[in-house]
């Protein structure tokens, strides 16, 4: 930190207290309202853990430094794979206000209006609309009380559709976030934009972490471009329904394994000498020289990846699964399961079988499934209570949801099964 003082490092920086890690110390950081968000990772002192943050903020942007990050996420493995975008070399320049605190730099999605094109927001003028959230015009310096807070425009702005994650035996099983972010678009644009996400341990060395992304998105007009981004640091390449994105910079050995499935979604990869910031073909790049940020607070990549519904329509769903493995592993890329019923959709992929409510922000009435296996079941989004699980006709658990958490887990064998609540 550059503002540290040399009392400052003396005073807290006691070089007799030995840094080490226990087993006591968790593997997931949660923190709640009014930034709620879960950080999970396989291990704290392995160089070769993965990472991931996935952050779902409460309350909208609106102090001077907040970016518009609401529903984002970052994976590491061996590398940054799906990392943040931009730099910080002067607050309110073109890029600072532009790219990196907009939702284009980040791992969100994005729906862009046309008619909005030529929006400046009225707090910071040279702000313009590039389809992302909308940071708050209710300014931070009015917050003198709790009571301000919570009556603010900005209060509210990402519902809470779950926070959950599990540790057993010193080993990270899941960790689940899930947000209904409509109010943090702007409402002449969309009318619902529900993003749920959820990071599995595999229990594969070579592919150890899988993680889910489902999105629901209600524009006003079908023809709003929906797009959810994933931002890499070297050229990712697209093969089918793949996207291989990889980090082999310095010792990094990193690989990402995107792909889409049900939807009918399709890649777009932008980036490059020229485009490592690119806005839009209107706007162009946010900045085209990015040799005056050496010393600043910099992340750089090479571009972004946007995956968006080949056929657009008023209410789109986007599932993207994705895993890690080494970028020296020339395997072919696994195939996703698709799972699709009335009332869910979701995917198996390794052991897990992995599921989110349709079209129902909480899954709160019946709904089956059929397994082709054993499988680690999580179904994502589901109101809080107890649940009956049936395979076939025969019931094989009883569960409770807790408030807040919204999610269900229970090991599973093939079959069909049924989840209703208990009467």
């Amino acid at each position: 930190n550059t503002n540290i003082t040399p009392v400052m490092h003396l005073a807290f920086n006691d070089i007799t207290v030995p840094h080490v890690y226990t087993e006591s110390v968790p593997l997931v950081n949660k923190t709640t309202f009014p930034f709620t968000s879960l950080t999970a990772r396989s291990a704290h002192n392995d160089t070769n853990a993965f990472m991931v943050y996935m952050t779902m903020r409460d309350v909208a942007p609106a102090t001077s430094h907040a970016h518009m990050d609401l529903g984002s996420f970052q994976i590491f493995y061996k590398g940054a794979l799906a990392s943040n975008s931009g730099k910080y070399s002067s607050w309110g320049d073109y890029h600072h206000m532009n790219y990196s605190m907009q939702s284009i730099s980040k791992n969100t999605l994005r729906i862009y209006n046309p008619n909005l094109a030529d929006m400046k927001n009225t707090v910071r003028g040279n702000m313009v609309y590039l389809g992302g959230q909308s940071i708050s015009t209710d300014r931070v310096s009015n917050w003198s009380t709790y009571e301000k807070i919570i009556a603010s425009p900005a209060h509210l702005q990402c519902v809470n559709l779950g926070s959950s994650s599990l540790e057993e035996n010193g080993q990270l099983i899941y960790a689940y976030l899930g947000g209904d972010m409509t109010k943090a678009y702007d409402a002449e644009t969309v009318d619902e934009v529900t993003r749920y996400m959820i990071a599995v341990a595999t229990g594969n060395s070579e592919c150890p972490l899988v993680f889910v992304t489902f999105d629901r998105i209600t524009s006003d007009d079908a023809s709003y471009k929906k797009s959810a981004l994933i931002h890499v640091q070297e050229e990712p390449t697209v093969d089918g329904d793949f996207a291989i994105i990889t980090n082999t910079k310095g010792d990094n050995n990193g690989k990402l394994v995107v792909q889409t499935v049900g939807f009918g979604t399709e890649y777009k990869v932008i980036g490059g000498e020229g485009k490592e910031f690119w806005l839009n073909d209107t706007l162009g790049n946010a900045d085209t020289d990015i040799s005056e940020a050496q010393g600043s607070v910099a992340e750089y990549g090479w571009g972004r990846v946007e995956i968006s519904p080949k056929n657009p329509e008023k209410t789109n769903h986007m599932l993207t699964v994705m895993y890690v493995t080494d970028a020296d592993n020339k395997s072919a890329p696994i195939k996703a399961k698709y799972i699709s019923t009335e009332a869910l959709a979701g995917t198996v992929m390794f052991n897990k079988a992995i599921l989110f409510p349709k079209n129902d922000k909480l899954l709160s009435s019946e709904a089956s499934f059929t397994l082709d296996g054993s499988l680690d079941c999580y179904i994502s989004g589901v109101a809080a209570g107890t649940w009956e699980i049936y395979n076939g006709n025969t019931l094989v658990k009883t569960v409770t949801v807790a408030d807040g958490e919204n999610i269900l887990t229970f090991a599973a064998n093939a079959g069909a099964y049924t989840v209703k609540p208990a009467n």
